[in-house]
């Protein structure tokens, strides 16, 4: 009677787990291993039997390999890890053009026939941007000071140097931003399993990976409004992962590197 209790508690637990990670809308590698987890931790029958392996190794067999033979427990891993990526908005990427003023007059290239002339220029606007359009070499960031996010990118060429620098002291003069930034990315297991056994994983996924000081669990993190994000309800089932896990025999690991974005 006992077990069949048990059994009944943990069925509860799963669906009721289930329907908040759907709810909660993960990206997809970290939903994949959150269900997995969540049905090694309640509901597979081999999670009683005294010889059984650790919940991640259990994950590894569960999930295997992508189509490039990386182990898929441990892209999710990766994808989860707390950590602050600037978007690629904020990236001084080729094209990006320079937002310093225009040096010289805009004048049309080519000339028309006097015929056209009037026409043309009723139909072809000059351009009345006033900025330079080069190609941006020189990046000054603008960062929110509570969070440390970037929030905008100001780029100019070499040579609106001058006008880049003037930026820069602006910004400066605002204060120090947080350093180092609150993670914008992943935190999404630490809502349904414990947080210690999690780190180390972190760590074993991505390496160099350092534990944030705002947190594992993104509900800890504050917005760019200085507000937390919504908090929500944690189970806090244990992944069990005593050692770094071997892959089965038949699987090859592959290390995921680590993505670090690049800054100006």
């Amino acid at each position: 009677m006992r077990d069949a209790a048990r059994e009944l508690a943990d069925l509860q637990a799963h669906d009721d787990l289930v329907a908040r990670i759907y709810a909660d809308h993960l990206p997809g590698e970290i939903r994949e291993l959150a269900l997995a987890l969540a049905w090694i931790r309640l509901r597979d029958p081999a999670r009683h039997a005294p010889d059984a392996d650790s919940s991640l190794t259990r994950a590894a067999r569960l999930l295997g390999c992508d189509e490039t033979g990386r182990w898929r427990h441990k892209l999710g891993f990766a994808a989860d890890a707390p950590r602050y990526e600037p978007g690629r908005e904020h990236h001084l990427r080729s094209g990006v053009t320079c937002q310093g003023p225009r040096i010289r007059p805009y004048r049309p290239r080519g000339s028309a026939p006097a015929t056209a002339t009037a026409t043309a220029t009723a139909s072809t606007p000059p351009n009345t941007a006033l900025v330079c359009g080069g190609q941006a070499t020189i990046g000054v960031e603008e960062h929110d000071l509570a969070t440390g996010h970037i929030v905008a990118l100001h780029a100019f060429c070499r040579r609106h140097r001058e006008d880049a620098d003037r930026v820069l002291h602006q910004v400066a003069a605002r204060g120090e931003p947080l350093d180092p930034p609150i993670p914008n990315t992943g935190g999404w297991l630490p809502r349904y399993f414990t947080a210690k056994p999690l780190e180390r994983l972190y760590r074993w996924a991505r390496p160099g990976w350092a534990r944030p000081d705002a947190g594992l669990c993104r509900d800890d993190w504050l917005t760019g409004d200085v507000r937390f994000l919504p908090r929500h309800q944690r189970l806090a089932l244990v992944v069990t992962a005593e050692e770094v896990p071997s892959a089965p025999a038949p699987l090859n690991s592959h290390n995921n590197a680590r993505s670090t974005p690049s800054r100006s």
